[in-house]
């Protein structure tokens, strides 16, 4: 298994914190209703950073210190992993910057996911 960098490890800590955060309150709200929350789909929108992006914000301005998820196809396709063993159905990558290449590059990353 690839060598994951230590700023991706803690990128991938802060993004777990914030999720379970956000997943306990769905989770109170659903119960409070009466709904059980392994009904709700959980969906994340995750902000990718690719070479030339500007570092621009993901979302609510209070979660700016969440790093983006970046490396190479290896360690791209590993935090992606996360998500799904975190229960997270739906997976929605926003690319710094968006263009060819980057697109290109998380190509790469999602090849990665599909040989497991």
């Amino acid at each position: 298994m690839p060598r994951v960098p230590r700023a991706d490890l803690r990128g991938t800590v802060r993004r777990r914190v914030v999720h379970d955060h956000h997943s306990e309150v769905v989770d109170d709200a659903c119960r409070d209703v009466g709904r059980d929350p392994a009904d709700i789909e959980r969906t994340v929108a995750v902000l990718v950073g690719l070479p030339g992006g500007t570092g621009r914000l993901s979302g609510n301005e209070s979660h700016a210190a969440i790093p983006p998820v970046t490396g190479d196809p290896a360690a791209m396709a590993e935090a992606l992993r996360g998500y799904a063993r975190a229960g997270i159905g739906t997976v929605q990558l926003v690319l710094d910057p968006i263009t060819v290449p980057s697109i290109q590059a998380v190509a790469k990353a999602l090849a990665e996911l599909d040989r497991g």
